[in-house]
């Protein structure tokens, strides 16, 4: 699927600049599962 118009345009060149600016692709996030820990019991409602 591909966009067509100035519209179209607009938004895949807003979508590159904001790519490069956070390097979106370019670097990669170790992710670190020690900060989440498993949550208690649900909480009463009523």
């Amino acid at each position: 699927m591909r966009g067509e118009g100035q519209f179209a345009d607009l938004l895949a060149q807003r979508f590159r600049l904001i790519s490069r600016r956070l390097q979106l692709g370019k670097r990669h996030i170790a992710l670190n599962t020690a900060a989440f820990i498993r949550p208690g019991e649900q909480l009463r409602l009523f």
